[in-house]
């Protein structure tokens, strides 16, 4: 068995790769920063919500940019259980 930790949440997988237990319900985005333009996209497993941002590239700091696309997308950072970048 194999384990994987995502945010505050432990996921078991059985050995042929899946998923063990009651599935979980999770907020997670992911964002890719550009040359241009950062993209944001959020998944509310609960709710099946996807919402999308993008907003123009901080490229002096690009967490600022990052911070607007959550911002943009209605997204509360603390309540996401999984940023992938």
């Amino acid at each position: 068995m194999q384990s994987i930790e995502l945010a505050r949440t432990r996921v078991d997988f059985d050995r042929n790769g899946r998923r063990r237990g009651t599935p979980m319900s999770h907020r997670l985005a992911g964002v890719d920063v550009g040359g241009t333009f950062t993209d944001l996209l959020y998944l509310d497993e609960p709710s099946g919500e996807v919402r999308l941002a993008k907003v123009p590239t901080t490229t002096g700091n690009q967490a600022f940019g990052v911070l607007k696309a959550l911002d943009r997308a209605g997204v509360d950072l603390a309540a996401l259980d999984l940023l992938v970048h």
